[in-house]
């Protein structure tokens, strides 16, 4: 009768850790499900520029992180402390201006995967964090216009969820 009782204690115990686990394990899912991570970054802004979604491109976007990365030569060692120094004006400044004579729009960089018919990332290839809380997301993106197609890999520096540079290779 008493070890009729214990199996099924033992039984309620095994049967509430299992459901703790799943719960646990749901949770965890949910909370990386809606985390952003460099890799999804990544992904929404080659969506937004296949939709031509420009809106959705500058929100992905850290124009200071981009200044920053600039003016410490893209060492990634130097970018935190380079970072915390920018200025609005600095920024203001970066965003009107003249390069070689040349109009430049710092929007140009990314908004030029536009211009083709579509845009997929075919390979993530790596994600590496860089010191500075910077990551480097190397990925493969197909990119096809008419009957011409090519992919080319392209380097992302993300900093806190926001896109600061993206490199060719």
């Amino acid at each position: 009768m008493e070890n009729n009782m214990n199996n099924k204690k033992l039984k309620k115990i095994v049967t509430i850790i299992f459901v703790l686990v799943i719960l646990l394990g749901v949770i965890v899912g949910i909370v990386n499900w809606v985390k952003k991570t460099p890799e999804r970054v990544v992904k929404k802004f080659v969506k937004a520029a296949n939709n031509g979604d420009e809106d959705k491109i500058i929100d992905l976007i850290d124009v200071k992180g981009r200044y920053a990365f600039e003016e410490c030569d893209r060492d990634d060692d130097e970018f935190k402390d380079e970072y915390k120094t920018v200025t609005d004006e600095e920024v203001e400044e970066y965003l009107e201006e003249d390069l070689d004579g040349i109009e430049y729009n710092w929007l140009d960089d990314f908004t030029s995967f536009e211009d083709y018919d579509s845009i997929e990332i075919k390979k993530i290839k790596k994600v590496k964090k860089l010191d500075g809380n910077i990551y480097k997301v190397r990925a493969k993106v197909e990119f096809e216009e008419d009957d011409y197609d090519f992919s080319p890999y392209y380097d992302f520096y993300i900093f806190k969820n926001k896109i600061i540079y993206i490199d060719e290779n």
